[in-house]
């Protein structure tokens, strides 16, 4: 390996229809600023470990995920990473088809973004909306998610409605703008509509009692304490003439 790069990690993985002696290979450049990432495999026919895949895509906050995916009902491996003041999520799904590494769907710069699975369906999150992919004609699509609501959760919904991409047309629209919620009640923040706009949403308080929980059940918070915890909501990343502020005193 070149002097340029040192090997920080390794992870043994399942890719493909074979579990066994496949690994990941994540490598670090000595100025801390490019990310070297390699797939290994060990061929019994040389009895040799090659290189099935490399990449410097993805920089030093590179993450993965492993996991068997419904669609193609093998083990998938997804590499993401989030990055800049608008967390923009970029991210890979590779397969292994018994010969060679192959890559069935990625993504690049979604504004606010996350991915995750879920009951073995591979779901992104954009802005607070959630989308599934799925298979329509043989391709992978991506199709609107809808998370469900939980029962013992205090539900907050909103749109973003306007017209076409045109941003300044567009409003957020909620039903209320005051909550009174019991502390350690979940609240569950539910955007419902599927837009292509982008939406920026943020929440905080004047402590530390709020917290976040995952998103894989939708953007949802708690609070330990007593406080005023604030949601800000505009339509369009940064339209600030949009801005609707949400209070949600905990009691």
């Amino acid at each position: 390996m070149n002097d340029k790069y040192s090997l920080e990690k390794i992870y043994p993985i399942k890719l493909g229809r074979g579990y066994e002696n496949t690994f990941l290979l994540i490598y670090k450049e000595k100025d801390d600023y490019e990310t070297l990432i390699k797939i290994v495999k060990f061929d019994y026919m040389t009895h040799t470990w090659q290189v099935i895949y490399f990449t410097k895509k993805f920089g030093k906050y590179v993450k993965f995920l492993n996991r068997r995916w419904n669609l193609t009902d093998t083990y998938v491996l997804v590499l993401y990473e989030n990055t800049g003041s608008g967390s923009y999520l970029t991210y890979e799904v590779l397969d292994w088809n018994g010969s060679r590494v192959i890559k069935h769907v990625e993504e690049d710069f979604i504004i606010f973004g996350s991915i995750f699975f879920k009951e073995h369906k591979l779901i992104k999150v954009t802005c607070n909306q959630y989308w599934v992919w799925e298979e329509n004609n043989k391709k992978f699509v991506l199709k609107p998610y809808r998370v469900s609501k939980m029962p013992d959760a205090e539900i907050i919904e909103y749109s973003l409605v306007g017209k076409g991409a045109d941003e300044s047309t567009y409003k957020v629209i909620t039903d209320k703008l005051n909550y009174k919620v019991p502390v350690g009640k979940k609240i569950q923040i539910i955007r419902k509509d599927f837009n292509d706009i982008a939406g920026n949403l943020r929440v905080g308080s004047n402590d530390d009692c709020m917290k976040f929980l995952e998103l894989k059940n939708g953007f949802t918070i708690t609070s330990k304490c007593r406080t005023i915890i604030t949601v800000q909501i505009t339509a369009g990343a940064y339209n600030w003439d949009s801005l609707k502020k949400i209070k949600i005193k905990t009691l």
